[in-house]
Order: structure tokens, then C-alpha cells, then sequence
């Protein structure tokens, strides 16, 4: 017997409890945001006038049962902005060890739901992420 697909709700709760790169706002039906600020560019502003480098990470339902991602490094504007950009290489380890510990726990969670995550055809060989 052939797994329903889980409901765009229950997938949503899952998908918060493994961290705060949920972006729920921006998610909508089998589209899935997630976003992580790992680093901080100058942390004398005051922190709502904070630019921070990062990566954002989207999911997307390409057939049932399985998922597409893609994502990008970045830099955090103050209006809440990702624009694409190299990640300086003092903050470069911090930002990419971040991403490398997300992903896990999200292929893990669609795992549960019995739902494969598989790198975007956008996404350079040099890019895929090791196997959770």
C-alpha cells in the first residue's frame, strides 16, 4: 500500500521542531523555506539593524514522494533580503558547518514521512549534500 503524501500542516509542525530555519511565511503548499543566519557581519549595530551572513535552503514537491532542494549562500540584508554572494572566508567554515547541520535533520524528518530529498538540477555536482 502506497504512503499518502502528509498534509502541508503536519509537514509544517514536523519542519519547525527541528530548529528555527523554518521560514513558516514563506512556505506554501508542497514549497518549503528554510534559512539559517549564521553569522554576524558587525555586531555593533544594534540587532534589529543587523546584516548577517547565511544560507537559504528551499524544498519543493517535484513528483509524490519526492522532494527537490536548492540553495544559496548569502548575505542577510537589514530588510530582511537574501542576496547571493560569497561568504567572506572567516565567516565561511561557521556558515557552511551550519548548513551541513540542518541538513540531516530535515532528510531525516522526510525520511520518517517516507519522502526522498534529492539536490535540484540546479545544483552543481560540487554542491550536493553528503547523504544524511
Amino acid at each position: 500500500m502506497e504512503k499518502q503524501w502528509p498534509s502541508h500542516h503536519k509537514l509544517l509542525a514536523r519542519m519547525l521542531k527541528i530548529g528555527p530555519y523554518l521560514r513558516k511565511e514563506r512556505c506554501k503548499e508542497h514549497h518549503y523555506f528554510f534559512d539559517c543566519l549564521a553569522a554576524c557581519t558587525d555586531a555593533n549595530p544594534p540587532a534589529d539593524e543587523r546584516e548577517f551572513y547565511g544560507w537559504w535552503f528551499e524544498v519543493e514537491q517535484v513528483t509524490e514522494g519526492t522532494l527537490n532542494y536548492s540553495y544559496r549562500f548569502g548575505l542577510h540584508s537589514v530588510d530582511g533580503l537574501w542576496t547571493e554572494q560569497d561568504i567572506p572566508d572567516e565567516h565561511h567554515e561557521q556558515v557552511k558547518s551550519s548548513l551541513l547541520d540542518f541538513y540531516p535533520k530535515l532528510h531525516a524528518l522526510l525520511s520518517d514521512f517516507d519522502l526522498k530529498l534529492e539536490p535540484s538540477s540546479t545544483i552543481q555536482p560540487q554542491q550536493i549534500l553528503p547523504a544524511a
